[in-house]
């Protein structure tokens, strides 16, 4: 996780955490302790891996989903390593997120990005989610309803 932190530019960094974030903020222990090791009835990372010839693995995205508390509405967000970036990967980590959510019984997804974040919009829309400007106008907030599991 620390190599794949180290993989970002500052652009992707501020589009995905919405400020500056230093390397050494991102990878601190405590910090990756919580998304590594979490409560898997609230919270989950995905993460796609790139194996290089020589066996050696690789994290080159993440997606992360947490469930509000007592509802059945959960926040997602995703990182691509800027190398990886423009070639599918995060459309197939926010196809399986949705996924997840609906194994989860989550009913909507959600996430919060900066109006210049012209990558994600793009996903967002070709995946079916909605997008709206937030009240104070400085975000936009893009939303899916997912349908309940169809029972067999």
């Amino acid at each position: 996780m620390i190599k794949f932190h180290e993989s970002l530019s500052e652009s992707s960094v501020n589009l995905r955490y919405l400020q500056p974030l230093l390397l050494g903020q991102r990878v601190a222990h405590q910090r990756l302790a919580r998304i590594c090791h979490c409560d898997y009835n609230r919270e989950i990372t995905l993460v796609a891996e790139y194996i290089e010839k020589d066996g050696e693995r690789s994290i080159i995205g993440a997606s992360r989903m947490s469930k509000l508390h007592g509802m059945d509405v959960a926040r997602f967000s995703i990182l691509i390593s800027d190398q990886f970036q423009g070639l599918g990967l995060g459309n197939e980590l926010v196809r399986r997120i949705e996924e997840v959510a609906k194994a989860d019984g989550v009913r909507q997804l959600f996430a919060l990005i900066t109006p210049d974040n012209q990558p994600m919009q793009h996903i967002s829309k070709k995946l079916g989610f909605s997008l709206a400007l937030t009240s104070d106008q400085k975000m936009i907030e893009i939303t899916m309803d997912i349908p309940a599991a169809q029972v067999k």
